[in-house]
């Protein structure tokens, strides 16, 4: 291989093609939603799955305090009413 002669001719199109900017054109396309709507009402647009317990954080905190008080007392009305129950059966 001489100095003059750095590439074979398939080297010589693949090094124009990759590494020479002066080739390469100037992309046209930037962006395209074709089809994502279609393809999104395929499956039906679903709402978000709620929480069961939504998060309490960020609510008053005298209701806060409240609520835990109730429902303590609402277990405990449940324990009792259970040992009633096996009480008298």
């Amino acid at each position: 291989m001489t100095a003059s002669s750095r590439f074979t001719k398939l080297e010589h199109r693949y090094h124009l093609l990759f590494y020479n900017t002066e080739f390469t054109m100037a992309k046209s396309k930037n962006h395209t939603n074709h089809n994502q709507n279609k393809k999104a009402h395929k499956n039906k647009i679903k709402r978000a799955v709620t929480s069961r317990h939504p998060n309490q954080k960020g609510v008053d905190a005298k209701f806060r305090r409240n609520q835990k008080y109730a429902v303590q007392g609402s277990l405990r009305a449940v324990r009792e009413a259970r040992k009633a129950a096996a009480g008298t059966a």
